[in-house]
């Protein structure tokens, strides 16, 4: 017999997040599925575009591409001043891990929480 735990959780954030991609939490440990809620604000006084992404682990650097990107979040969504966009209801699995960018310099920051689910 299984027994699932669901815990919500703060997964990972980033702060100052420019025009590199930069992961937002570590990637799922094995043996978890994570219910994601991601938080992006727009922390200038200009509007930016952002993009997001569920990556495997293959993933390394750069924008995610047909091997290595598991779903597109968000591609250059607008984020007016000081605003903040939300997003949730997306499954993790093992090893997988959000990325983010902004297209202006160290104009965005993200949250990554949810609930935890692990079967033992």
């Amino acid at each position: 017999m299984s027994i699932a735990i669901r815990e919500e959780d703060q997964f990972g954030y980033a702060v100052d997040i420019g025009l590199t991609y930069t992961e937002v939490g570590s990637n799922v440990p094995v043996g978890q599925r994570w219910n994601l809620f991601l938080s992006l604000t727009n922390i200038l006084t200009t509007t930016i575009r952002v993009r997001a992404y569920i990556v495997d682990s293959d993933w390394a650097s750069g924008e995610p591409s047909s091997g290595d990107r598991v779903h597109m979040i968000a591609y250059d969504r607008e984020i007016l001043p000081g605003k903040t966009w939300q997003s949730s209801g997306y499954i993790v699995t093992a090893g997988q891990t959000v990325v983010a960018r902004c297209d202006t310099a160290t104009g965005l920051d993200a949250l990554l929480c949810g609930q935890r689910l692990t079967v033992t």
